[in-house]
């Protein structure tokens, strides 16, 4: 798969602002960790890269079509109990993960920082 310059920093730039503080391929691989859900990448790659809600949406799509982003869409509301017995609905936001193939296509020295 050939990602554009834009497309691969973009990719980069989700990988070095993982939670799970993975930073080569093989530390993602052990716990593939990849996931973002739409507010934290809207959050992330405005203050990052400058970019608009139209533009990560258009980086998602590109990705997502050249297999490179898996889409898991969560179905909801759900709910759940809190302590003093309400019920309350949430909604589970649908994650995007980055696929193991290409993460396993990645050169092994590749760090994400």
């Amino acid at each position: 798969m050939k990602l554009t310059p834009n497309e691969t920093k973009f990719i980069k730039t989700w990988l070095g602002n993982l939670e799970n503080g993975a930073r080569t391929p093989e530390e993602l691989l052990s716990d593939n960790y990849s996931y973002l859900c739409l507010e934290t990448m809207n959050n992330l790659f405005k203050h990052e890269l400058g970019l608009s809600t139209k533009q990560i949406a258009g980086y998602l799509a590109s990705l997502q079509e050249k297999g490179v982003l898996v889409l898991e869409e969560r179905d909801g509301p759900y709910i759940s109990e809190n302590t003093s017995l309400q019920k309350r609905i949430s909604f589970e936001p649908d994650l995007y993960f980055i696929d193991e193939d290409y993460i396993q296509s990645l050169p092994k020295e590749m760090k994400f920082y």
